[in-house]
């Protein structure tokens, strides 16, 4: 869940820069190409990462003080 909500957030922010420097022209399919794979890239990997990360142990921060 904290890939994918990474994942809409750069999306959101890198897009328009994205845009403006590989698609001249808004039609042409073979430029937009290149901005969906590098989406799927950075997807792919904050997936493995978070895989590689992700653990099902509670943290500590999580964990209450009883006196």
């Amino acid at each position: 869940m904290a890939g994918i909500q990474l994942n809409k957030c750069l999306a959101f922010f890198i897009s328009p820069a994205l845009i403006n420097i590989f698609v001249d022209q808004i039609k042409n399919k073979k430029e937009w190409n290149s901005i969906f794979v590098l989406f799927f890239i950075l997807s792919f990997l904050a997936n493995i990462l978070f895989c590689l990360v992700a653990t099902d142990k509670p943290q500590k921060f999580t964990q209450t003080i009883e006196n």
